[in-house]
């Protein structure tokens, strides 16, 4: 069923779930609400300015996955992925692999790294999304609450939602950059490779197994993202600030001491690289969709001929 999850123990979205909201505790009252701000937010079924936020009619998206996995699959997955990366954070500014550090005081400056910032981001986002799914699965009121279209986005999926559509296309930048720019030649040390490489093969994995919608209007947020960063990495070099190896940059391709070559790699790097990044991911995400649409298309026309299309504007990409 395309934009729903038919499985154990995980209700559906059907017509009656929408609409019969006064099992939740919402009357007419309620019902009328919630189309006008449909027909407020996507005037004439085409959605504007609110695609640019973070707002989604239906927040178990963000905790069910996108295939008809048994629940035991979808939370295993979401607590090792959990567990995985805070292990690869940690030894990663543990522990001294590659002589990425020449004096232990140096070990603090591991958070000059771009790896290290969207390490950091996606560890947190996956932990997040860990406790969530276990306590969507493990509360029933809470998967019939969130069964249904709710005029609001619980705020701990709009932070998810932000953190996903930031980390995920930079770790694909991070890997490019990372094998075309820096990599020297060796064998890479197992965390290099978590960091440089498994890192976007768990994006692309996540993409397609989970629920979380890509949103083309949010190109905007990882370009901003990795502005800021360059932003920082500049100053830091120019006001003296040194690697963890005593060198006077923090990536040898972003040597600000040849300011014009420097500037045009951050450029092309925020306004080319970044976005080609995430519509490589929104594309996935758009062929995930019609994948499943496919798959369960019995489902899906059973569904759209019951459910006003305004129901789900903001569930499409």
């Amino acid at each position: 069923m395309r934009n729903s999850i038919l499985h154990e123990g995980v209700p559906s979205l059907h017509s009656n779930d929408i609409l019969n909201l006064d099992n939740f505790g919402h009357g007419p009252e309620k019902i009328e609400s919630i189309v006008m701000t449909n027909k407020l937010c996507c005037p004439g079924n085409k959605c504007s300015l609110s695609q640019f936020g973070f707002d989604h009619p239906r927040p178990m998206v963000f905790v069910t996955p996108q295939w008809h996995f048994h629940p035991w699959f979808y939370i295993t997955y979401r607590a090792f992925a959990a567990i995985y990366w805070l292990v690869i954070l940690i030894c990663s500014g543990a522990i001294d692999y590659n002589g990425w550090y020449t004096k232990p005081e140096y070990a603090v400056r591991w958070f000059v790294f771009l790896t290290s910032w969207n390490q950091t981001l996606m560890t947190v986002t996956a932990i997040l999304l860990a406790v969530f799914t276990i306590h969507y699965y493990y509360d029933e009121s809470l998967m019939r609450k969130d069964a249904v279209v709710l005029p609001k986005m619980p705020i701990r999926f709009r932070i998810i939602w932000l953190f996903y559509s930031l980390y995920s296309p930079i770790a694909c930048l991070i890997t490019s950059g990372y094998w075309l720019l820096q990599y020297e030649g060796g064998t890479p040390h197992f965390i290099d490779l978590n960091l440089h490489g498994i890192n976007t093969v768990y994006v692309i994995v996540d993409v397609i197994l989970s629920h979380i919608p890509f949103r083309i209007q949010h190109i905007f947020y990882p370009m901003m993202y990795s502005g800021v960063y360059f932003i920082f990495n500049a100053i830091y070099a120019i006001a003296g600030g040194k690697s963890p190896t005593g060198l006077p940059y923090i990536y040898k391709v972003l040597d600000w001491r040849y300011p014009r070559k420097t500037s045009l790699i951050a450029i092309l790097a925020i306004l080319v690289a970044t976005p080609v990044a995430t519509l490589f991911l929104w594309g996935l995400s758009i062929g995930r969709d019609k994948l499943n649409g496919l798959l369960y298309e019995k489902d899906s026309e059973e569904e759209e001929n019951d459910v006003p299309v305004c129901a789900y504007e903001m569930i499409d990409n």
